[in-house]
């Protein structure tokens, strides 16, 4: 993923709503792909850095693959 970190957030912020209504592992794996994303980005601010990773942790034990990552295609729908 090579977008801005603003739109990673913006993202994070449908994903996140998306995950509340359907609690859909491959949501969660996205939230999870986003939050390291913004985490890792050179041009992230150093606080919104800090609270994706402190979101990260939390959302740690949700991006646990359920299904082997080879039988989920990379651009699989998202409910």
């Amino acid at each position: 993923m090579n977008a801005r970190p603003e739109i990673a957030l913006a993202a994070l912020v449908y994903l996140m709503t998306q995950y509340s209504r359907t609690r859909c592992p491959l949501v969660a794996r996205a939230i999870c792909e986003h939050l390291d994303h913004v985490t890792d980005h050179a041009r992230t601010d150093p606080v919104l850095r800090d609270v994706a990773a402190g979101a990260r942790t939390t959302w740690t034990h949700l991006c646990a693959p359920t299904v082997p990552s080879a039988t989920v295609p990379r651009n699989a729908p998202l409910h």
